[in-house]
């Protein structure tokens, strides 16, 4: 059986060192970097069988942060990227799955400042943030979990 974490963490090591390169030495590493992360994308919309699962959102929102980050004077969001991927890759906490996982669709419970706390203070664990944030006060959807591996939600 494939193993998608560890696919999951070598593709964002990939992708963080493109971004790192076209930042300092090579700005020719955006296509590559481009096209990892549109891959990525339509790769785990597959696996996951729905364009919307939380794995999903996260390539999409990182594809369009790099994008973004491409308009002058907005450079410093791609830097910030960096060192957010970096941390995922370090200490598996991913500063984009914590803010995505409070977008109202990612939720079942009302936003409140104990939800906010949980999603940024919450130590890293072998579960999906969706998961964690769920259990401040309802159980999680079936429409957040895929089908395949649900410890791997935002990998």
């Amino acid at each position: 059986m494939w193993n998608w974490k560890k696919t999951g963490w070598t593709l964002w090591a990939v992708v963080d060192a493109l971004l790192l390169a076209y930042l300092t030495v090579w700005p020719g590493a955006l296509y590559p970097l481009l096209a990892i992360l549109v891959a990525q994308s339509l790769l785990y919309a597959w696996r996951d069988a729905s364009p919307i699962t939380f794995p999903v959102q996260l390539r999409v929102f990182y594809l369009l942060i790099v994008i973004v980050g491409l308009v002058p004077g907005l450079g410093f969001l791609n830097w910030l990227q960096f060192l957010g991927t970096a941390a995922s890759l370090t200490f598996d906490y991913c500063p984009l799955a914590r803010m995505t996982v409070l977008l109202p669709w990612n939720r079942v419970v009302p936003l409140s400042w104990e939800v906010v706390r949980v999603a940024i203070f919450s130590s890293p664990r072998n579960e999906c943030i969706v998961h964690v944030i769920s259990g401040v006060g309802a159980p999680v959807t079936p429409a957040h979990t895929p089908a395949h591996t649900p410890a791997e939600e935002a990998a």
